[in-house]
């Protein structure tokens, strides 16, 4: 019998249930064995109870620390990680970029808070800019790597070229 998945969200179901459904799908455990000299980029996308502690303990054995990118739109999971993993890379959340564009506005962006390893943006939030020159600017100062996307027309590709340095 095929389950029926009626919720939203994935992280609704348990992993018998998802496992069921889609029985191909190896665990994040098996991914880090089977590619061990692999980095690999999470982006943990529900900000359920205790995501961060099931996701350290899965993958702690794996020798993680050099080759794994935390990526979230919940500034609260990447926070919750970094306090137990600081020496892991972590990317941009969505308040990280509001806070920035925020006090890019009261022109006092050098003085806002950012957490982050690296810069990561889409286009745009909420059907807004995401980033400015400015913004770029100041992670460039701060020694950041920027990484912009995803890309989804011609011009957006032709500004991230612009943006890291690159002749179109």
């Amino acid at each position: 019998q095929t389950p029926i998945f009626t919720g939203g969200r994935l992280a609704e179901y348990d992993w018998e249930q998802i496992n069921e459904f889609y029985k191909t799908t190896p665990a994040l455990k098996e991914i880090y064995q089977r590619f061990k000299d692999t980095r690999f980029v999470l982006n943990i996308i529900d900000n359920v109870s205790e995501v961060h502690s099931a996701l350290i303990s899965t993958i702690a054995e794996e020798k993680p620390d050099e080759r794994t990118f935390i990526q979230s739109d919940a500034l609260i999971i990447m926070k919750a990680i970094k306090d137990e993993k600081p020496m892991w890379v972590y990317g941009t959340s969505y308040p990280d970029i509001m806070r920035l564009l925020s006090f890019d506005s009261l022109y006092i962006l050098p003085a806002t808070q950012f957490m982050g390893d690296v810069f990561v943006a889409p286009f745009k939030v909420m059907k807004r800019p995401a980033f400015n020159d400015n913004v770029i600017a100041e992670m460039r100062r701060r020694q950041k790597k920027v990484f912009l996307g995803p890309l989804e027309s011609e011009d957006e590709l032709k500004k991230a070229k612009e943006l890291q340095g690159y002749k179109c």
